[in-house]
């Protein structure tokens, strides 16, 4: 398991489907928040992803996701 706290930047991979495209993948980026919780940083990617697929697709359904460690931080 990954300390939340050694992490710089999260990466979302998720799937969605419109009602013309099934089988979408998505990625996004999120800058991570020390002492953030995991419901918290779950609650606020999928906030931004909900967002972000808005902008694009008036009916959409996220299908399935993860979140992991992309940048980690330097041990200086």
């Amino acid at each position: 398991m990954v300390n939340m706290n050694d992490v710089s930047v999260w990466v979302a991979e998720y799937s969605f489907r419109t009602p013309s495209m099934s089988n979408c993948k998505g990625f996004h980026f999120i800058r991570a928040i020390d002492n953030e919780s995991e419901s918290d940083l779950q609650d606020r990617v999928f906030s931004e992803i909900d967002a972000e697929l808005k902008k694009n697709h008036e009916q959409f359904e996220v299908t399935g996701g993860s979140i992991n460690p992309h940048i980690m931080k330097s041990n200086q």
